[in-house]
């Protein structure tokens, strides 16, 4: 059970990095404009 809630939790942070990598992407678009 610790298992699975740790699966959970790398899962969601691996989201949470991808999600942050694309919003600093499209702020480096914004600027480049």
């Amino acid at each position: 059970d610790i298992e699975l809630k740790d699966n959970r939790i790398r899962a969601l942070r691996h989201l949470a990095i991808k999600i942050a990598a694309k919003l600093n992407w499209d702020l480096v678009i914004i600027e480049k404009r």
